[in-house]
């Protein structure tokens, strides 16, 4: 929808309308071109599904309620709410690997890399072939200083996706730090 050449008064009663229908349904917010949107109506639905949280007598609503809620609170920036949603998500079942991974993208953004690590551990139990969880455990040992097992990893997350950039850049970055220049160089030729 572009709003562009609607007055301030449409935009807002565009807006409101929005968030009503948020209240009842889930969203897709890749759909969302304004932020300011979709930064609203994630408020609305995180207030909701809080008010309301303790009605739902569906254990698999239940469940995927706190999942849902969990990614809205990391997409709003609410961290350590995040990880206490993913958290009661998991009691419902441990082996929900990109729970664990979701998880611990919210502890390395908050500097709890130990536990992170922790989380990525549990991630690539379930799904050992997850390139991406290969990569975040590269750079959460980058970001500890343990540049050998950082390679390790970034190695292993290219060998199973070798398109992914973030571990190569990574890769040619804990290279670097080692002081293996040209081990780095060859990382972005």
């Amino acid at each position: 929808v572009d709003l562009s050449a609607v007055t301030p008064a449409q935009k807002e009663r565009f807006y409101d309308l929005i968030e009503r229908y948020c209240l009842k349904t889930p969203v897709d917010y890749s759909a969302f071109k304004d932020e300011h949107l979709a930064h609203r109506c994630r408020l609305v639905q995180i207030q909701a599904i809080e008010t309301n949280i303790g009605s739902i007598s569906d254990r698999n609503k239940l469940g995927l309620s706190y999942f849902y809620l969990a990614d809205l609170c990391y997409n709003e920036n609410m961290f350590d709410k995040c990880i206490d949603y993913y958290t009661k998500y998991l009691e419902f079942g441990p082996d929900r690997s990109e729970a664990h991974y979701n998880m611990a993208q919210a502890l390395i953004t908050l500097g709890r890399h130990q536990e992170a690590v922790e989380q990525l551990n549990k991630a690539l139990e379930m799904s050992p072939g997850s390139a991406k969880a290969q990569s975040s455990l590269g750079y959460v040992f980058a970001t500890m200083n343990k540049l050998d097992e950082a390679e390790v990893h970034f190695k292993e997350a290219l060998r199973l996706e070798p398109t992914l950039e973030t571990a190569r850049t990574n890769l040619g970055l804990a290279f670097f730090r080692q002081g293996k220049f040209d081990d780095a160089i060859k990382q972005y030729t």
